[in-house]
C-alpha cells in the first residue's frame, strides 16, 4: 500500500520461517569452523496456530518451561497495551509465530513451552506504538524471567530514486536483518526483519522507519518493479558503511533489473521437466541468498526478475525440497542491467539416492535432525532434516559427495573428518548411511558480580562449540546445551571447553571452564578491559570507516570468539576505535580492513589490570596494489 507519510508495517500474524545461523569462531588456521547459514527462506504453508495463554494455563502437569516478565518503558514503568509475540526457531532453521498477547496495566507477558521441544531457541518480540521495538532470545531450556525494556525511537530515513536521480514512489523497503551487541538480541535474521519492518516510498520516494531505538544496526533490501532488488550487504561499500537509528538522508540508487529465462530437461532426451524448483544464486557466496524461487512450468520453462547485473548460477534447489525423481548441477551466467538472459538450460538425470538413517544411543529414530552434503570438492551441495523414521534421502547427480554434519538441538552435533567416508553415488543406485547422536548434557549456571548477586543481560557463550550464544535473565541465570561435536573417532572436537560471560552494560567479564556433572556452575564477574586504538594511513593521517573485527583466542586451544558479537565495528572520524568489555589478561586478535587498504591482522594480550583504558595505538594499513580493498 502506498502511503505519502510511510510508517514501520508490523504484522505477528504473518507465517515466517527463520534462518539459522551458528555464530562462528576460528580456529589456528585461520578458517571459519561452525559456521551454517541457510540458504534462501521458505514460507511455510497453511495456518500457524496461535496457543491461547489460556490454553497453556489449562495444560495440567504436562511439563513446561515459561519465559515471563514486564515490559517497561523508558523510565521504568509498566506499559500496558503492548503486544507481545514468541516466535520459535525449530531445528535447523525453521521458526513460527508460537503465540502473541497485549499486555495489561502491570506491563506483564507470560509464554510457555514444552520442556521437552526440540526447537532451539524463541524470540520474544515487543511492540507498542509510539516506543521503540524491542526482542528477546530465549534458550528454551529453563524458565526465564526477564523485563523488556523498551526505549524511546529514533527515526531513521532515507530516499530511493534511479540512475537519473528521479525519486521512485512505490517501492517496498524492508530491513533485511538487525544486528546488537546489546541486550536485545545479537542478530536478527531476514525473514522475521522483513516480516516486522516493511514500508513503501511516498511520491517523493521517501521511506522513514519509526520504531527502532538506537541500540541497532540494520542492512535494507529494496524492491520495485522494474528494477534490480537492492541489498545493502552486496553494495561495494557494505564492508565500510552502517545503517543505524538517527541517520536521515541516506539515498539508495536502484538500477534496471535484470531477468532470466531458462528452460529444465532431461539431459537424456532433452524432454520437458515440469514442477522443478529453481534457485538463482550470486556465484561469490554460492548460496540462494535472498532471491525467491521458481517453478518449471508444463513446458519446463522458469523465469526470474529483480535481478541485479553481475555472475550468478542457476540451479535446482536442494534444500529441504522433495524428491521430484531428477538431480542436476547448477550452471553459472551473466546478467546485466536492463537485459534478459535468455536460453539458460538445466539438464537433469535420474541420478543416485544419499540416504542417512539417525538415531540415539539407544537405536530410537531421532526425527528433525539437520544434515549438510558437500561435493568432495568442498562446494556444499545438498541439506535437510530427518522425518519421523529418522531419514533422510537426497537424490544426486553421478559423483563423489562427504557427509559432513549432522546434528540436533539437545544432542552432540557430529561432523565427520572431511577425508574420511566419501561417497560415491551412481545413477540408479542408493548409497545408506547410519549416524548416532549422543545426548548432550544441559550447562546451567549463574552470573554474579562481586557482591555475588545474579546480573541480567549477560551474553554467555560455550567455545568452542556451535551451541551459540544466550543472556542471562533477571536472576543471572543461563541455560544451554553443551553440545561437544563429536568426530568420527567419537570424540569431542575439544577436550577443554570454557565460559565466556561479557556484561557489556557494566563493562564486566567471566570466565569458568566447566566440568563435567557439575549442575549448577557461577561464573563471577570482574573489571574488564576497554582497547582503543587508531588506525592510521601510511602518512600518519586516520583511516575513517575501517571495519574493526576482534577475537578472543582461547587459552589452551586455538578457538577464537568475537567479541563484537554480530555488531559491526568502524573507525571514526578521527580513525579511533573501542572495543569494550575484554577480559583482562588475555590473548585477542584484531583484523583491520580499510576500503582500498591491505588486511591488518594484530595479534595482542590484555593487561591483567582492568582499571584504565588500555589503548594499542597507532595501526598503519597499507594501500592495496590494486587499490580496490
Amino acid at each position: 500500500m502506498r502511503s505519502d507519510n510511510p510508517v514501520t508495517s508490523v504484522s505477528f500474524a504473518q507465517p515466517q520461517v527463520l534462518m539459522w545461523r551458528r555464530e562462528c569462531f576460528f580456529w589456528a588456521d585461520g578458517q571459519t569452523k561452525g559456521a551454517c547459514e541457510m540458504s534462501g527462506y521458505v514460507r511455510i504453508a497453511g495456518t500457524l496456530c496461535v496457543l491461547a495463554m489460556a490454553a497453556l494455563a489449562a495444560a495440567g502437569d504436562s511439563p513446561n518451561y515459561k519465559a515471563e516478565g514486564v515490559v517497561r518503558g523508558p523510565s521504568g514503568q509498566a506499559v500496558s497495551g503492548a503486544r507481545v509475540a514468541l516466535y520459535i526457531r525449530e531445528s535447523w532453521g525453521v521458526a513460527q509465530l508460537h503465540g502473541e498477547q497485549t499486555t495489561g496495566a502491570d506491563g506483564a507477558y507470560r509464554f510457555a513451552v514444552e520442556a521437552e521441544t526440540p526447537n532451539g531457541y524463541g524470540m520474544i518480540v515487543v511492540q507498542k506504538a509510539g516506543l521503540a521495538w524491542n526482542c528477546r532470545r530465549w534458550s528454551m531450556l529453563g524458565d526465564e524471567e526477564a523485563d523488556i525494556a523498551l526505549a524511546r525511537p529514533v527515526e531513521l530515513s532515507g530516499a530511493v530514486v534511479d540512475e537519473q536521480a528521479k525519486p521512485i514512489a512505490g517501492a517496498r523497503v524492508s530491513l533485511m536483518a538487525l544486528r546488537s551487541s546489546g541486550v536485545r538480541a545479537h542478530y536478527v535474521d531476514e525473514p522475521l526483519a522483513r516480516a516486522l519492518f516493511a514500508t513503501e516510498t511516498d511520491e517523493a520516494g521517501r521511506f522513514r522507519f519509526e520504531m527502532l531505538s538506537a541500540d541497532w544496526q540494520v542492512d535494507f533490501v529494496i524492491e520495485a518493479d522494474g528494477y534490480a532488488t537492492l541489498r545493502t550487504q552486496h553494495l561495494p561499500d557494505s564492508l565500510y558503511t552502517m545503517y543505524v537509528p538517527g541517520q536521515a538522508g541516506i539515498r539508495f540508487v536502484m538500477r534496471p533489473e535484470a531477468r532470466i529465462r531458462g528452460k529444465v530437461v532431461s539431459e537424456t532426451d532433452g524432454a520437458p521437466l515440469a514442477g522443478i524448483e529453481v534457485r538463482v544464486g550470486r556465484t561469490e557466496t554460492g548460496v540462494a541468498y535472498g532471491f525467491e524461487s521458481a517453478t518449471s512450468d508444463a513446458d519446463g520453462a522458469f523465469s526470474f526478475r529483480g535481478i541485479p547485473d553481475g555472475e550468478y548460477w542457476v540451479g535446482p534447489a536442494t534444500l529441504n525440497v522433495p524428491d521430484t525423481g531428477w538431480a542436476g548441477w547448477p550452471v553459472s551466467i551473466r546478467t546485466k542491467a536492463g537485459e534478459t538472459t535468455e536460453g539458460v538450460k538445466l539438464e537433469l538425470t535420474r541420478g543416485g539416492m544419499f540416504a542417512v538413517d539417525v538415531d540415539d544411543s539407544a537405536g530410537r529414530p531421532i526425527e528433525g535432525a539437520g544434515l549438510t552434503v558437500f561435493g568432495r570438492e568442498g562446494s556444499r551441495l545438498a541439506q535437510g532434516r530427518t522425518d519421523a523414521t529418522g531419514l533422510w534421502k537426497v537424490r544426486l547427480p553421478a559423483g563423489a559427495y562427504k557427509l559432513t554434519d549432522v546434528g540436533k538441538h539437545g544432542y552432540h552435533s557430529y561432523e565427520p573428518y572431511i577425508f574420511f567416508d566419501v561417497v560415491d553415488v551412481e545413477v540408479g543406485e542408493t548409497v545408506r548411511r547410519s549416524v548416532t547422536l549422543r545426548e548432550a548434557e544441559r550447562l546451567a549456571g549463574v552470573v554474579v558480580d562481586a557482591a555475588g548477586r545474579g546480573v541480567s543481560d549477560v551474553r554467555v557463550s560455550l567455545m568452542p562449540s556451535p551451541v551459540g550464544t544466550v543472556y542471562t535473565d533477571k536472576r543471572g541465570r543461563f541455560a544451554m546445551t553443551w553440545d561437544k561435536w563429536y568426530n568420527d573417532y567419537g570424540r569431542p572436537r575439544s577436550e577443554t571447553f570454557e565460559l565466556i560471560a561479557l556484561d557489556g552494560q557494566g563493562g564486566r567479564a567471566g570466565t569458568l571452564k566447566p566440568k563435567e556433572g557439575a549442575g549448577m556452575v557461577r561464573v563471577a564477574l570482574e573489571p574488564a578491559v576497554r582497547l582503543t586504538g587508531t588506525v592510521v594511513d601510511a602518512e600518519g593521517e586516520p583511516v575513517a570507516s575501517a571495519r574493526v573485527s576482534s577475537w578472543l583466542r582461547g587459552q589452551e586451544q586455538a578457538w577464537g570468539l568475537n567479541l563484537s558479537a554480530s555488531k559491526r565495528i568502524l573507525t571514526d572520524a578521527a580513525g579511533r576505535f573501542t572495543i569494550y568489555p575484554v577480559p583482562a589478561g588475555r590473548k585477542c586478535e584484531i583484523r583491520i580492513r580499510g576500503k582500498g587498504y591491505e588486511t591488518v591482522k594484530k595479534e595482542l594480550r590484555t593487561p591483567t589490570d582492568a582499571t584504565g583504558p588500555f589503548d594499542i595505538g597507532k595501526i598503519e594499513i597499507a594501500p592495496t596494489s590494486a587499490g580496490d580493498g
